[in-house]
């Protein structure tokens, strides 16, 4: 058993021994999940298309994930934002900062 030491910006090193059984390289992304008391990172292999896949194999059967994924993040982007979540920067940081006399 290996242990990491976290950094005061909240990062660990993922030990070289670990890196190179598992095939982790730089830039590759790590799943992060909670079980009770423990941390387990996952190496992300795959695709949108495979994650989707291994959660409801019926339901993408003939579907192109990431062009399905692509398409909904271009439309999400087109979409008009309500007028509630518009502000100016100035309004904002005068919302945030405290009023200095």
């Amino acid at each position: 058993m290996t242990t990491v030491k976290v950094s005061r910006k909240h990062q660990i090193a993922v030990p070289a021994a670990v890196r190179r059984k598992l095939g982790i390289r730089a830039g590759d992304q790590l799943r992060v999940d909670v079980e009770g008391s423990r941390i387990v990172l996952t190496p992300q292999t795959g695709s949108a298309y495979d994650e989707l896949l291994s959660i409801a194999p019926d339901l993408w059967r003939g579907i192109d994930a990431d062009r399905y994924i692509r398409e909904l993040r271009d439309e999400w982007s087109h979409r008009e934002r309500p007028s509630w979540t518009h502000r100016s920067p100035a309004s904002t940081f005068r919302a945030r900062s405290p009023r200095i006399r």
